[in-house]
């Protein structure tokens, strides 16, 4: 989302748009399935597919493939900050830098490679891969090491699912781990600046490393974050199979040091995005679940007004089999 009306999401097949906020409709359908979107206001917006990277600059209404790295990496994540200027992730664990809207893309050398990224302004950005951090001033010419999440990477595989950028030099980093066990997999949440305060705000009880100090625990499996400030975070929590509420949201303010209370959602069995514009106003995509009798699942979108006190389906569909 990019402001209260404007938004998009993805999925197999289809890109959607809404323009006042309530209604979603598609504004592309074919064969492509898409792992993410990016968008920096309501006209330009970027859809990774799984085979090209397809943008648009009339605010969804026509979407269209644009370019790929020299090297003929698929990218799996984008990360821009205007029209312009841009960061992808390719599924070579390479970083690359786009000046022109994501048309052509130059190589980047971080020291830690690549897995996900983020940046807050032209010059200022992160990158993470495996269980390691890095930092720059220059929009990606140089690279300073930050930050290596602890535990035995070896062991626990350690990769970033998500950095989310806010302004000011912040950045909210989730890890993920390989050694899942008993309906839990590990995971923490990590708060770091840009002066190298590193503050562990939530982690999984069970699986992640003992050593690993956090503020609080969270769900048993990984949900989506939404970084809303530099201070404060939506954080969707995701502990199947419990019954009936296995997804909530829940408020960290304060760097990562205070929560509000556990909101659930029940309509969800499971998160797959999140995008929250304040503490009260956020919208979750996931999968509803299946009526008592059984069924296909469905893809939903829903949403909050009041911090996840109660929420609206805006949009549903069955979920795609193949």
């Amino acid at each position: 989302m990019v402001g209260p009306a404007k938004g998009f999401a993805v999925g197999k097949g289809t890109i959607l748009v809404t323009d006042d906020g309530h209604i979603w409709g598609p504004r592309y359908s074919g064969g492509a399935a898409f792992l993410s979107v990016d968008a920096v206001d309501a006209m330009h917006a970027w859809a990774v597919g799984d085979r090209a990277l397809y943008a648009t600059v009339d605010g969804g209404k026509r979407w269209a493939g644009v370019g790929s790295p020299d090297d003929g990496t698929v990218l799996r994540q984008v990360h821009f900050i205007d029209e312009h200027f841009g960061w992808g992730v390719g599924r070579n664990g390479k970083l690359y830098r786009s000046g022109d809207g994501g048309h052509t893309w130059g190589e980047l050398m971080p020291p830690c490679g690549a897995e996900a990224t983020c940046f807050t302004a032209q010059d200022d950005g992160w990158v993470a891969a495996g269980n390691r951090v890095a930092h720059s001033t220059s929009g990606g010419d140089s690279w300073t090491s930050v930050f290596a999440a602890p535990g035995d990477s070896d062991v626990n595989g350690w990769h970033p699912q998500a950095l989310q950028c806010a302004k000011g030099g912040v950045v909210w980093a989730l890890f993920t781990g390989d050694n899942a066990a008993a309906s839990h997999s590990p995971y923490v949440i990590y708060r770091g600046t840009a002066d190298g305060q590193w503050t562990a705000v939530m982690k999984e009880g069970m699986t992640a490393p003992k050593e690993i100090q956090a503020r609080r625990e969270g769900g048993s499996y990984p949900g989506p974050i939404s970084a809303l400030t530099t201070d404060s975070a939506a954080f969707v929590l995701f502990t199947p199979p419990v019954s009936p509420n296995p997804v909530s949201v829940v408020i960290g303010a304060g760097g990562g040091t205070t929560f509000g209370p556990d909101r659930p959602i029940p309509p969800l069995s499971s998160p797959t995005a999140a995008s929250f514009l304040s503490a009260t106003a956020g919208w979750v995509l996931g999968t509803r679940m299946p009526p008592p009798a059984g069924g296909p699942s469905v893809d939903t979108i829903l949403a909050t007004a009041d911090g996840g006190q109660t929420w609206q389906e805006q949009f549903s569909r069955p979920a795609p089999t193949r």
